[in-house]
């Protein structure tokens, strides 16, 4: 019998406890291996770059409260969720402040929004949640990102978005090494990005999948490396389609004739966009 996740809207407005995690050298020295770039901030008082605070708070759901898949079961706040596959369908986050080397950081998340949608057979869920981060000095980041839940075949893609041309353009190769780090820095269990054997014979993928996240952190690495003297307030994502670790993709970009803003995506194997969104600049 299909799931009747209508239940679930009652979730809306509970949020996780507040968490506090120091932001440290070691997360960032290591991100900055796996991606082949000097360390950015090495000491206290540096300032990390934008996305790096999410080295820190980790899900720390133990091996008895966890899914199949990797995730957490349930927790206090959040409810159990009675589809088998996540994905993220996209997210925007602003950064409001800076996160320094040393600084005593605090996060909760609250679920915003819950919709379901699909068929009577086939139904879905959409959680909208959004986290808050505080530094010191007060709010610093703030995070809006929806998850998808599902069985059997996902949502259909989004529809393709009118994109210009690429000013920028930088391969990538979507390596299991690349991936296996990146989820491990961020203490994500998910098994879709670094358990072949899972991805393909339980979610019937043809490889592993890419995180949206990482495509989306390095889409943020071109904007800073092409325009190193802007300083970025928000980005926005959104996940077309999945994207498969079965060889190169493309990262692209192109900034907005005054300056303000870039749109941003990643290109699949085929030529075709599978996750886009916005830079916006600081004023």
């Amino acid at each position: 019998m299909p799931h009747d996740p209508s239940a679930l809207k009652n979730a809306v407005g509970a949020s996780s406890p507040v968490a506090t995690e120091i932001a440290t050298t070691g997360p960032v020295a290591r991100l900055a291996a796996t991606f082949g770039i000097a360390n950015p901030a090495a000491k206290p008082g540096d300032v990390l770059p934008p996305g790096w605070a999410d080295l820190y708070f980790g899900s720390l759901h133990g091996p008895s409260n966890m899914r199949a898949d990797g995730q957490a079961a349930k927790s206090a706040w959040m409810p159990a969720i009675p589809f088998s596959f996540i994905r993220v369908g996209g997210d925007k986050t602003e950064f409001l402040g800076d996160v320094r080397i040393g600084d005593e950081l605090k996060r909760f998340t609250k679920i915003k929004e819950v919709t379901v949608g699909g068929t009577a057979d086939a139904p879905n869920l959409r959680m909208l949640q959004r986290t808050e981060t505080t530094s010191p000095r007060g709010l610093t980041i703030v995070e809006e990102r929806e998850f998808v839940y599902f069985d059997g075949h996902g949502p259909a893609a989004a529809p393709a978005p009118s994109l210009p041309a690429p000013v920028w353009k930088r391969p990538l190769d979507p390596s299991p090494v690349l991936m296996f780090r990146y989820s491990a820095l961020r203490f994500n269990s998910h098994r879709i990005h670094y358990d072949r054997k899972y991805a393909m014979e339980v979610e019937g993928a043809p490889g592993l999948i890419v995180q949206s996240s990482l495509m989306g952190q390095l889409l943020i690495e071109l904007c800073g490396s092409e325009l190193p003297q802007k300083k970025i307030a928000t980005i926005s994502r959104t996940n077309r389609q999945v994207v498969y670790d079965l060889g190169p993709i493309t990262l692209c970009g192109t900034p907005s004739a005054d300056g303000k803003s870039a749109k941003v995506w990643v290109l699949d194997q085929a030529g075709v966009p599978a996750l886009h969104g916005e830079v916006v600049f600081a004023t």
